[in-house]
């Protein structure tokens, strides 16, 4: 942050492309995710913050082809603390800004009275795990939710739509409370009934599905004691159940046909590629 307010107060344009060491390391002798930023001191503030998504390299594409595939968008308005944004397209930047058009917060709905859903800090690469219930993971956290909303909000968790806010802000890779608390939601107070079931029910299946590919591991530190089970998720199998959430959820933001099928198809070959790939 003080690197950002630094720059931000004498450079006019800032431009900053990301990358992900994920799939293939995009430096053949370093394993680090990297940001590379181009400014000019003009001594003057801030005026275009041009970026990049997040950019990702497999076994099919070099250096060169990741650099010369570079879009940018001036994301400045939607940057947040200690984070610039990673987005790379007209499009990806509208949906950004239809997400923030929804004043209310996740934090808005929290409450350490309520019931819980369950995310985990880190491992989700291509996908989140978010249950409302323990999955045994030691990188599993929860966040309390007024009861009414704890089913509804971790269904909207659950969309593509939040995995691409999640890439947007973060290094790809972790999630942390910061993320979930400043997420924009529609008014669910304005969900009818039916709106409602119809987003539980269809969540309620996702959740069986999701059991039915699970595999269980365990882990210690010592083999003769402290023996953990905990369960590794094949989500990528319920990709097509993921989408059918966006259908009805993303239609609450506002969000097009088009943008919806822009959601469900952002780097879905990456995504897709590892059909047995785990979380």
């Amino acid at each position: 942050t003080a690197l950002h307010n630094l720059l931000e107060e004498n450079c006019r344009v800032i431009r900053v492309s990301s990358y992900l060491c994920r799939p293939k390391q995009i430096f053949s002798a370093a394993c680090v995710n990297t940001s590379i930023i181009f400014f000019q001191k003009t001594s003057s503030p801030i005026e275009h913050l041009f970026t990049s998504k997040i950019m990702r390299r497999d076994e099919k594409h070099s250096i060169k082809d990741i650099i010369d595939g570079l879009e940018f968008a001036d994301s400045l308005k939607y940057k947040l603390f200690g984070r610039y944004p990673k987005i790379g397209s007209s499009q990806h930047l509208g949906i950004i800004k239809k997400i923030f058009s929804f004043k209310k917060k996740l934090s808005d709905y929290a409450d350490e009275t309520g019931d819980p859903f369950y995310y985990r800090t880190s491992g989700g690469r291509y996908f989140n795990v978010i249950t409302p219930y323990s999955t045994g993971s030691s990188k599993e956290k929860p966040f309390y939710i007024r009861k009414k909303f704890t089913k509804i909000i971790s269904a909207i968790l659950a969309t593509n739509l939040f995995w691409i806010y999640q890439q947007t802000y973060t290094n790809g890779l972790d999630l942390k409370n910061f993320e979930l608390e400043t997420f924009p939601l529609f008014d669910l107070e304005k969900l009818s009934s039916n709106d409602l079931s119809s987003i539980e029910k269809l969540y309620d299946e996702y959740l069986i599905d999701i059991e039915k590919n699970v595999s269980i591991r365990t882990s210690s530190a010592n083999s003769s004691y402290n023996v953990a089970k905990f369960k590794n998720y094949k989500l990528v199998r319920s990709k097509h159940l993921i989408d059918q959430l966006d259908d009805i959820i993303d239609k609450f933001y506002g969000l097009t046909d088009s943008e919806i099928e822009y959601l469900k198809n952002f780097e879905l070959d990456i995504r897709m590629s590892g059909a047995d790939g785990e979380n």
